[in-house]
């Protein structure tokens, strides 16, 4: 319904937004692959606020040994997790929604 009120298309005044809710609006999402196989522990849940270097996720095989670390190269929020608690190497463990530099000559994508 903003949107049509936006455009003029209805009459009335704008409603809720996201702006209002405080939601984290990104323009890039980076996931975060295994490099490993094993069991798969989350250190952060959804909507986690992170930062360049902070450990996201830890890998065991079988026997309980760490085989793998994860961490996050960006600044930004944890938009997704894998359910599954095994992974495979090329899995997506994680998506991280985060803010990249508008290139030059692109639009900005308005809220």
């Amino acid at each position: 319904m903003n949107v049509l009120k936006l455009h003029g298309i209805i009459e009335g005044p704008i409603g809720r937004t996201g702006r209002d809710t405080g939601i984290f609006v990104g323009n890039s999402l980076f996931p975060v692959l295994a490099t490993a196989g094993g069991i798969v522990e989350h250190l952060l849940k959804l909507t986690d606020v992170v930062s360049p270097g902070q450990k996201i996720a830890i890998q065991r095989d079988m026997f309980g040994e760490i085989v793998a670390e994860y961490t996050s190269p960006v600044d930004g929020e944890i938009g997704g997790l894998r359910s599954d608690a095994t992974s495979e190497p090329g899995n997506v463990l994680a998506f991280i929604l985060f803010n990249q530099a508008t290139p030059s000559g692109a639009e900005a994508y308005p809220e």
